[in-house]
């Protein structure tokens, strides 16, 4: 593939590092698909999505990711990524 149509997934833990790579670089990506990640961390030692510098997380991953094709999946049935 041209390095201009680079397509992000990612489930479970890799939706995770998914939403982390998009956040840093999201004109990188034509599009991202998570399956499965989490937003926020569940224990504070672990790496953020988003910088706490950069406000409440799931607003500033939208904002930040504005204008770029993303397809989310998640259910209430995932007993491991809340």
């Amino acid at each position: 593939p041209a390095p201009d149509r680079v397509y992000l997934t990612g489930l479970s833990r890799g939706g995770v590092g998914s939403y982390y790579l998009a956040y840093r670089e999201p004109a990188r990506f034509a599009a991202v698909l998570v399956a499965c990640g989490r937003v926020r961390p569940p224990d504070p030692d672990e790496s953020a999505i988003v910088p706490p510098a950069d406000g409440e997380p799931f607003a500033a991953l939208a904002h930040r990711l504005r204008g770029l094709p993303l397809w989310l999946f998640h259910g209430d049935a995932d007993t491991i990524i809340s």
